[in-house]
């Protein structure tokens, strides 16, 4: 009895302290530190959602999307109903409002949300009203030095909130795939007479001379033919040519930088230098603007009005080489097409989650705005009333001995909203990829800056700081058989959410090696013609629920995945495909042939083929025009399909590798390369064993020059 005496005791005080001031006085700040954290949360992590896929931290960074507006709006009104007399209430509600109007970075967690930010924007102006009347309602109990802050912070606050309607009213997403599409799509119409009647019809990937792909430029509207144009300045050709027309030299419009102009820039900062090359930071910073040239391309995907091809046929071959022969074309650094691809979407995601998804002609309006609110927060948190506060008489406040808690408070909360503001400033400001390339595009527009250290010495540093990586490295992976016996609270889960829940509950995030991702771009370089017609629905969905769900009915008294295993042994070895379980069938008889050392005489050759076959298919399935759920899956860490993707859209593949008929499974490919070695046995042409095909020649899985050449349609003939 006494443990249950002692708990009802605690359980008593709790009570009663909760009951007095002091209790209803800690309450109140244990929820403005919760706010503070809120919005920590809120501000530091959504640029971490483009490579975080844990459940446990997108569940936290959910919550506090979801829960900073009810909670920070309860706190503030537990302050007002309370019967408690403390002016740092008030300092504390202001702080909280201000906190709250603060959170640039993070507008949706969904993709859906990004609709909503007119309701974000009408939520931001009723705080900013309710600020004003909270501080009028308080004034007379409020200290001068605190009175003079607090409205000098709230007229900051409708400025910013000005400056936000009208970065809103140029940057929402309407906006961008319309007005902002319509000026690419209009830019890049005219790619014929900048390759055939400027560049005398040649082009270079890997110089990208007669690449026109826009990264910036000064808009301009006109009514052409009837019809109203919005349109950026583009090179136009000479007339009068002839058969012996010979491309003259040109000049670029003076406002408008595109990829060709960003590589043929004279300036060390990011030129290519004499003989063509240029060392790693200049090479990585025209990336960086390749990159955003290559965001606003891969933005036509998302308009409404978007077809396959982007109706660009033209370029068809010329963006294939920019994919092979440019990005693709060092052997020793394939990673530079995923770095481009991943920087690309990256901007892709702040268009669809940020605030300020757009290059700001100037920031000096926000630096203003910063730096006055810097100043104003440092005046209240070292304002004479609040280094030397006293209690007001009658006033509650929570002191240990001499050392008073609530001042503790204020004073986090005031420096919590300093850095909250600076950090905001710099890496979404500051250092973000999108002020990188405004001032890149300044650099290459004036050549007055070009080999001036003065001028290249801070863009250096500028464009060497990030606060964050782009992007996860993993791929989320399957596991029939672990999931034949699903944890019971899984399978509750995927019930109630209607299985909407089922790829969060059952896959599992796997690291990608250097080698595996490398292993996909060297095959898509094998890649020689155009690739073939779409093949007319993809059942992949229904294949795999009911794949499971006959793995599930015929492994049901499985304890173990051992007993599992002897169990698809036993069907592999009878080399019959048992209909009623299709796909487990001949899945069982693939794994027999791959352990079959007859077939395989060591690990190195079994693995290539599986290497070669996962390589194919990822290519095989990548290309589709369901953007929009590659876009929805950069809210919780995008996917390396994704990466593929517009990898592919940049080669000017939209439509499936294969034939009609899918791709050739993984049985078929080592039943034809055993017949294939037959053959060449039977003819004399050279003695071999089955499997000997499977040869390794080169320094990587994919280095070999044998090609697939299966009837189905395989990438030799994409």
């Amino acid at each position: 009895m006494e443990p249950i005496a002692t708990v009802r005791n605690a359980t008593q005080t709790v009570k009663e302290f909760a009951s007095k001031q002091e209790g209803q006085l800690a309450r109140i700040e244990a929820l403005v530190t919760a706010c503070c954290i809120l919005v920590g949360v809120l501000v530091l992590s959504n640029s971490r959602r483009r490579h975080e896929s844990r459940s446990i931290p997108r569940l936290v960074i959910w919550a506090a999307f979801m829960f900073s507006y009810p909670v920070i709006s309860y706190t503030v009104g537990l302050m007002q109903s309370s019967s408690i007399k403390n002016e740092l209430f008030v300092v504390w509600a202001c702080f909280l409002l201000l906190l709250l109007g603060s959170a640039d970075s993070m507008t949706a967690f969904n993709f859906d949300d990004s609709s909503h930010q007119t309701r974000s924007m009408m939520n931001q102006g009723l705080h900013v009203i309710y600020l004003l009347l909270l501080i009028l309602y308080y004034k007379g109990q409020l200290r001068h030095n605190f009175v003079i802050s607090l409205f000098l912070l709230w007229a900051l606050s409708v400025v910013r909130l000005g400056l936000r309607a009208w970065a809103y009213r140029s940057t929402c997403r309407s906006r961008g795939l319309v007005r902002e599409n319509q000026i690419v799509h209009e830019y890049m119409k005219y790619e014929p007479l900048h390759s055939d009647g400027i560049t005398g019809g040649t082009y270079d990937p890997k110089t990208m001379k007669g690449y026109i792909y826009l990264v910036d430029g000064k808009e301009e509207e006109r009514v052409k033919n009837g019809e109203e144009v919005i349109e950026v300045a583009y090179r136009v050709p000479l007339k009068g040519q002839g058969p012996d027309y010979v491309a003259p030299p040109f000049t670029f419009p003076r406002e408008t930088v595109d990829v060709d102009r960003v590589w043929q820039c004279k300036g060390k900062l990011i030129g290519l230098g004499n003989g063509g090359s240029s060392n790693l930071g200049a090479s990585r910073r025209r990336d960086l603007c390749l990159s955003f040239a290559l965001f606003r391309l891969l933005r036509l995907r998302f308009a409404a009005d978007h077809v396959g091809d982007i109706n660009l046929p033209f370029q068809r071959d010329k963006c294939r080489e920019f994919v092979v022969d440019g990005l693709l074309s060092d052997d020793q650094d394939l990673d530079r097409a995923f770095r481009v691809v991943e920087t690309e979407l990256a901007f892709m995601f702040d268009f669809f989650y940020a605030r300020y998804p757009s290059i700001k002609d100037t920031l000096a309006p926000d630096l203003i705005v910063y730096a006055a609110i810097l100043a104003t927060s440092l005046f209240t948190l070292f304002s004479p009333d609040l280094m030397r506060y006293q209690p007001a008489q009658g006033g509650a406040n929570i002191l240990i001995g001499s050392f008073n808690f609530d001042l503790l408070v204020t004073r986090l909360v005031i420096l919590w909203y300093i850095f909250i503001e600076s950090y905001q400033f710099l890496a979404y400001f500051i250092f973000s990829d999108w002020h990188k390339v405004k001032m890149l595009c300044r650099y290459v527009r004036n050549e007055s800056w070009h080999n001036r250290w003065l001028v290249e010495i801070p863009l250096r540093v500028l464009c060497h700081f990030t606060f964050t990586k782009y992007w996860k490295g993993t791929i989320g992976q399957y596991f029939i058989l672990d999931n034949t016996h699903p944890h019971w609270f899984k399978s509750f889960l995927s019930w109630i959410s209607l299985q909407s829940m089922d790829a969060f509950l059952f896959t599992k995030s796997i690291t990608l090696d250097d080698e595996v991702r490398h292993a996909v771009l060297r095959q898509l370089k094998r890649c020689k013609g155009s690739p073939t017609e779409e093949y007319s629905t993809y059942t992949s969905l229904s294949l795999a629920r009911g794949s499971l769900q006959n793995a599930r009915d015929y492994l049901a008294e499985c304890k173990s995945n051992t007993a599992k295993f002897e169990k698809l042994f036993k069907q592999g070895v009878s080399r019959k495909t048992d209909h009623a379980i299709r796909y487990i069938s001949e899945g069982a008889r693939v794994a027999i042939d791959l352990v079959d050392k007859h077939r395989f005489r060591n690990d190195e050759r079994r693995w290539k083929v599986l290497a070669r076959f996962w390589a194919n298919m990822m290519l095989y399935v990548a290309p589709s025009d369901r953007a929009v759920a590659h876009a929805t899956k950069m809210a919780t860490g995008g996917e390396f399909i994704t990466i593929i993707w517009a990898l592919l859209t940049h080669a000017h593949i939209v439509d499936k590798f294969q034939k009609i008929g899918g791709a050739s499974g993984l049985h078929i490919l080592i039943e034809e390369k055993e017949a294939e070695a037959q053959r060449r046995k039977n003819r004399g042409n050279q003695s071999s064993q089955p499997g000997d095909d499977f040869d390794y020649d080169g320094p990587a899985l994919f280095d070999s020059d044998d090609e697939y050449s299966t009837e189905g349609g395989s990438l030799e003939n994409c």
